[in-house]
């Protein structure tokens, strides 16, 4: 008998196969049986299957081959995490990150920038731009699976605005002009209006 593959992760569905003329049983080892010459079966929990097969020929002799821990399906890890903030500024563009994942052993971050990444399982990681970033995450197991998650960040522009309460253009050179600044603020497109002391609009 053969099979066209015997490890997987999750789940592995199995093409078995019998040169041999007669009528045939196979036991899968899961439970689960079939009288076909060339069945196929699919392992959906994980573990190592014994898989035997009979065959019987015209003459009704028999025999019977066993193969032991022939299939192995392999549990799949789930990858997940949390981010914290989610959206925040480049003020303050520091991110904490917390895996969430299950049957996992090893982490492999990257942060959505082409510039940094984290095998940790709880990394921190410091924007230097605004943007928006999808941090992913592929989890590993001891057996090599793995399962991959994703979650956007949004790092901001900071808005921070300063206008000076008052000014004096008398031509003394002093204070003479005003003039309102900050961050996140685009020049050309505000709308500014000034009023005298008692309340006027200038």
């Amino acid at each position: 008998m053969s099979v066209n593959d015997t490890d997987a992760c999750g789940s592995l569905c199995v093409q078995f196969a019998c040169a041999l003329s007669g009528t045939y049983q196979w036991n899968f080892g899961d439970g689960n049986n079939s009288i076909q010459q060339n069945p196929s079966h699919c392992y959906t929990v994980p573990g190592d299957y014994n898989v035997s097969l009979t065959v019987t020929d015209a003459n009704g002799c028999s025999g019977t081959a066993t193969n032991l821990n022939w299939i192995h399906v392999y549990p799949q890890p789930a990858a997940a995490f949390s981010a914290d903030p989610i959206v925040t500024t480049i003020m303050s563009p520091t991110v904490s990150f917390t895996d969430l994942s299950s049957g996992a052993s090893a982490w492999t971050w990257t942060f959505g920038d082409a510039l940094g990444g984290s095998t940790q399982q709880h990394p921190t990681y410091t924007y230097a731009d605004t943007g928006y970033y999808q941090v992913m995450l592929i989890t590993t197991n001891q057996y090599g699976c793995a399962d991959t998650a994703y979650l956007g960040i949004d790092i901001n522009d900071d808005f921070t605005f300063y206008a000076p309460n008052s000014f004096t253009p008398n031509g003394d050179g002093k204070n003479d002009t005003w003039s309102p600044y900050g961050i996140g603020i685009d020049a050309g497109d505000y709308r500014l209006l000034i009023y005298d002391r008692w309340g006027n609009l200038i």
